[in-house]
């Protein structure tokens, strides 16, 4: 079941006739009476099996230096 369906099922609300994330804290708030509150799951910027983006360490300020014409 896709998460959309999910949403339509607990609430009633097609889940794609918000627009923006507010709008739906805004009815999740109105619909129970409380603050919506999302918490962070995990603390890591990568899960435990690693990222799935390639990562590239690099010196700003070198960076602009060698696009000005000035290296260092």
């Amino acid at each position: 079941m896709a998460a959309g369906d999910i949403f339509k099922k607990l609430t009633g609300q097609s889940a794609f006739s918000f627009q923006t994330t507010e709008e739906v804290d805004t009815f999740m708030e109105r619909e129970t009476g409380k603050k919506f509150d999302i918490q962070l799951k995990h603390e890591a910027i990568s899960s435990c099996r690693g990222s799935v983006h390639p990562f590239k360490s690099y010196n700003p300020d070198k960076e602009i230096d060698n696009a000005l014409g000035n290296p260092r």
